[in-house]
């Protein structure tokens, strides 16, 4: 490797930083599962920087319904949305690189779609995160969804093939930034980069410098994401959900927003307050959703309100407006 970086400092002395391999595998894997943040989320085109969360390193993974674990996913993340994202680590030394695992990424993603339940990254992320819950939470942010909806919805962008794939390593080959453009550009609700990871260090005092960048963002990959998110998800502003309910005191619409906002109308069609509406709903439709979530927190207007149109949709009481 070749190339170099140089650090200006406050002293106005330039400290020469020359690019050099990471000394393992291991201790790429290692920096990226302790540093999410070398994912650079800010780097994906999404209106809003995409944050990630670990859920595990070597995630077993089975190849048939109820069998045993074939393989082992070199890191498995969730980012703020509940999209899968399953993360494969390979030095630019290694040879396999090429073209190997582009199959071998193929095989994690479609068999983790039909046959890793999300009963089992759940109990793997609880099993490895010291106050799993509180970790969550410090993740999400505290007005957003709770804990338990967040798995549900998880579950749900992978029934719809939602997940993304990320291919990282020091160098990206341009075979293989190749096949990842030709993989962004044609897979509607899969989305497909890869993330070089550079490493500088000064031969003096050994400092080193860590330089991330994303590939595989196309003109044609933009445009098909989104004309998938424009037919299938919402546009900006859009309504995720709308429901119909009458209550003693009259009849009230429950719009819910991709960002899970609650707001409701009354009959006149005026915007009254959530909260107390969505408590009457509550007791009067006899839904028995708590407002103690599984932190012992109380509920926000957001997490309430997404809970009581999930059990009222179950109990089959709706007019769905959407």
């Amino acid at each position: 490797m070749s190339g170099g970086i140089f650090l200006l400092q406050d002293n106005g002395q330039v400290v020469d930083m020359r690019q050099q391999p990471f000394q393992s595998e291991e201790f790429l894997q290692h920096l990226v599962a302790e540093h999410p943040e070398l994912l650079v989320g800010d780097q994906f085109g999404n209106s809003s920087p995409r944050r990630f969360l670990l859920i595990s390193r070597e995630m077993g993974l089975a190849s048939e319904e109820n069998g045993g674990d074939r393989w082992a996913i070199d890191h498995l993340f969730v980012d703020q949305d509940a999209v899968l994202t399953v993360v494969e680590v390979k030095r630019s030394s290694d040879t396999r690189i090429r073209r190997e695992v582009v199959g071998q990424m193929l095989d994690y993603a479609s068999n983790a779609v039909a046959y890793l339940p999300i009963e089992k990254m759940r109990n793997r992320f609880e099993l490895t995160h010291y106050e799993p819950e509180e970790r969550f939470a410090e993740f999400i942010g505290d007005d957003a969804i709770d804990y338990d909806t967040f798995w549900e919805n998880v579950k749900t962008n992978i029934q719809a093939n939602k997940i993304r794939l990320l291919f990282i390593a020091d160098e990206i080959p341009q075979e293989l930034r190749r096949i990842i453009e030709f993989l962004n550009g044609n897979m509607s609700s899969v989305e497909v980069l890869g993330i070089e990871i550079k490493q500088y260090v000064n031969r003096d005092t050994g400092l080193k410098t860590l330089v991330p960048r994303v590939v595989g963002h196309t003109v044609e990959a933009q445009r098909v994401k989104r004309s998938y998110s424009r037919t299938s998800d919402a546009e900006l502003g859009e309504i995720r959900d709308s429901i119909l309910v009458q209550l003693v005191t009259g009849q009230y619409r429950i719009d819910q927003y991709m960002d899970y906002t609650v707001k409701i109308y009354d009959n006149n069609g005026d915007e009254v307050k959530a909260k107390p509406i969505l408590r009457k709903i509550n007791e009067e439709l006899g839904l028995g959703v708590t407002e103690i979530n599984s932190n012992g927190n109380y509920r926000n207007t957001r997490q309430l309100g997404n809970w009581i149109i999930k059990e009222f949709r179950k109990k089959g009481k709706f007019i769905n407006l959407t």
